[in-house]
């Protein structure tokens, strides 16, 4: 699809913009190929012991600043969970040898402590991954997830424009996809969620992140008990 008909939002940076975004992407292969062979290691390790968890996704909020239309994980009210109490489930996924640890909610961002969290579970020797609609996002708050080791971030971006299904979309988030691409050390990647918007809409979704360097994939809706939804 050629650029013309894309969103002014949407088309190529600057050349100021793109080179700063290629020297982050740089940097981050970097640091990934090392923190990479290290979980290699040990992802070797977990996978001849049945008895350990490779993955665990934990909650630190159930409340989100969004409203999906087929979105069943979160409400306006819950308090987050108190940090101590998930420092002590940290604990508990680290002494039975745990891996990976994804942080999700609701919207995790809207936890005061998240990064403190994610620090962590890295101090526990875990790898620690997010889950987010980004929303929130500030360049100090991506600072502050390099500084607490996240490894991994995972953006729900469903269609170009906002509807009534969904509001996580690529022309609103944009900005900060950008600052993503100029500042965060660690993986990014996006998922959309198929069902939700017009088929092409995916497309120019996957096609415009991973010209910033980001991961792509795409999932189907769900019903409450794990059914796809019709």
């Amino acid at each position: 699809m050629s650029t013309d008909v894309l969103p002014a939002a949407l088309r190529p940076s600057s050349l100021r913009a793109a080179t700063r975004q290629l020297a982050a992407r740089a940097r981050r292969d970097a640091a990934r190929l090392v923190d990479d062979a290290r979980i290699a290691q040990r992802l070797a390790r977990v996978a001849l012991d049945p008895d350990r968890p490779l993955m665990v996704h934990m909650v630190v909020t159930k409340r989100c600043n969004l409203a999906c239309g087929y979105c069943t994980e979160y409400d306006k009210v819950s308090q987050p969970v108190p940090t101590e109490t998930l420092f002590r489930q940290i604990d508990k996924v680290a002494d039975l040898g745990g891996l990976f640890i994804t942080f999700t909610g609701g919207e995790p961002l809207l936890h005061p402590h998240i990064a403190d969290v994610i620090r962590y579970a890295r101090a526990r020797g875990l790898v620690p991954a997010m889950n987010s609609n980004v929303y929130l996002l500030t360049a100090r708050m991506i600072t502050a997830l390099n500084d607490a080791g996240l490894y991994a971030l995972q953006i729900s971006i469903d269609n170009v424009r906002p509807n009534a299904v969904t509001k996580k979309s690529l022309l609103p988030l944009m900005p900060k996809l950008k600052l993503l691409a100029e500042h965060a050390q660690f993986r990014v990647r996006v998922n959309t969620v198929l069902g939700s918007s017009a088929p092409d809409e995916a497309w120019i979704v996957a096609n415009t992140v991973t010209e910033l360097g980001f991961e792509a994939k795409c999932s189907l809706a769900r019903n409450p008990d794990g059914t796809i939804a019709e």
